[in-house]
């Protein structure tokens, strides 16, 4: 019986350090826009949110598959849990965002994500900068018309 109890304990005790180690691996919690997302309106920026404090070592973002988008992105030293890379004039169609992270042990992990902007997307920010344009117009006119007085 003994044997068997050792046993037992033996066992539970390397589950739980594995489960442990497990849970000391740093991943990706969230991403904007999400994985598999389809988005039909403008995108102003990409986040990437991790469960633990990382070094973002490389970030690419590539339109279709086939080519990089440069969005500015320069690593450091720095480590944090969220990061937030602007995104202007991206084109409508299937973009896979790919990066890779230090965790605090020194191990590297890499990832990516898929989205999707549709033409809804392209002709929505057209409306919106239509809109501001008219609106700065509209403003210029006013303006003018009460320096006029």
């Amino acid at each position: 019986m003994r044997k068997v109890n050792r046993l037992t304990i033996l066992l539970s005790s390397l589950i739980l350090l594995q489960t442990g180690a497990l849970r000391a691996h740093t991943e990706l919690s969230e991403i904007v826009p999400a994985e598999g997302a389809v988005i039909n309106m403008p995108l102003s920026a990409l986040e990437l949110n991790f469960n633990a404090d990382v070094r973002l070592l490389r970030l690419a973002l590539l339109h279709a598959g086939q080519h990089s988008i440069d969005i500015g992105f320069n690593p450091t030293a720095d480590t944090k849990r969220q990061f937030v890379v602007p995104l202007t004039n991206l084109q409508q169609g299937q973009y896979e965002v790919e990066w890779t992270i230090m965790g605090a042990d020194g191990h590297t992990m890499d990832g990516s994500s898929d989205f999707t902007l549709t033409s809804d997307a392209m002709s929505a920010h057209g409306n919106h900068m239509q809109n501001m344009q008219s609106e700065d117009t509209s403003d210029m006119g006013h303006s003018e018309h009460g320096h006029a007085h």
